[in-house]
């Protein structure tokens, strides 16, 4: 894992700033449903939240590169790895968008990329309700059933120092 802030922030751009499509699961013949709930007060009305659903394929993918680190800078893009790993940009998940008022009702997607038995990761992630951070829940799993009910799932929020208005 990467040991810095820094190291940490460049290494999450890597997995946002990939190309690659997700390819739906070989096994995934009808898609697993996920019924959700959490705190929608936490995200700023009026605003959207994305939903990112990741395959095992794609967890596998992202976890192989892992511990490498993308660097940018005027001279252009730099990728480090420790030895003996090879970067390899991992698929782009399943993306939903939602508003924050479907979200107070409980929301529910239809995976395509998840198969029955396999392993996932969604992220949940939009503008906090102070305006200024971000708010977000995770839920990692197998798919053991068709219908998945991740209820209460609970809402983390970043602690950015928020200038005020005005």
């Amino acid at each position: 894992m990467p040991r810095t802030l820094a190291a940490l922030a460049l290494a999450a751009l890597a997995t946002t700033a990939c190309t690659e499509p997700l390819a739906p699961s070989a096994q995934a013949t009808t898609p697993v449903r996920f019924a959700l709930s959490l705190d929608a007060h936490a995200f700023l009305p009026g605003s959207t939240v994305s939903v990112e659903v990741w395959n095992q394929a794609a967890l596998a993918a992202r976890a192989r590169s892992g511990d490498c680190v993308i660097g940018r800078s005027a001279a252009g893009e730099e990728i480090i790895c420790p030895p003996g790993v090879t970067y390899q940009p991992p698929p782009e998940p399943e993306r939903f968008t939602f508003t924050v008022d479907e979200l107070a009702h409980g929301f529910a997607i239809a995976a395509l990329s998840i198969g029955r038995g396999e392993a996932y990761e969604i992220a949940i992630g939009g503008r906090a309700a102070d305006g200024c951070n971000h708010a977000g829940a995770n839920a990692r799993g197998v798919a053991d059933r068709d219908e998945i009910t991740l209820a209460d799932l609970d809402v983390y929020q970043t602690t950015m120092a928020c200038r005020p208005a005005g």
